[in-house]
């Protein structure tokens, strides 16, 4: 996965990363099958899971989804009644968004076979290395 080149930079095999990425989406839809949930709707579940409420700016920043597809999205968590979208109370051109307590009963019934799904699929790995991991992904993704 990782090599030195002609000048002993080191490049990473990036269909590498592309392909373990793939294998954790895979994963954790697997993980959503038979629920009416997207793997993005999940993404924002999980976040918003995580949060009191969040920005919509926020919640794109965290789960990569641009800003278009995570209006759709929202939109789409709420008309589920799995969200509630509010005006900021400081700030009225921002959106809040939060769960509803059907979204938390939603990702409390969910939450326990995407950790599974997850587990497996990093099954592979020593514990060691699993810590190790996530210390390097948290290393590159918080520049």
């Amino acid at each position: 996965m990782v090599q030195a080149d002609r000048d002993d930079a080191v490049m990473v095999d990036t269909l590498a990363v592309d392909r373990a990425a793939a294998l954790v989406r895979a994963a954790v839809r697997g993980a959503l099958t038979g629920s009416d949930l997207t793997l993005d709707q999940w993404r924002v579940v999980d976040h918003l899971a995580s949060v009191e409420e969040a920005t919509m700016s926020a919640i794109s920043a965290v789960t990569l989804i641009p800003g278009p597809s995570l209006t759709r999205t929202v939109d789409r968590l709420v008309d589920a009644a799995l969200a509630y979208r509010t005006l900021d109370s400081y700030d009225r051109r921002r959106m809040m968004v939060r769960l509803s307590a059907r979204g938390i009963a939603r990702h409390r019934a969910l939450a326990p076979a995407v950790t599974a799904a997850l587990a497996d699929a990093f099954a592979p790995l020593a514990p060691a290395e699993l810590r190790e991991l996530g210390t390097l992904l948290e290393k590159l993704t918080t520049r």
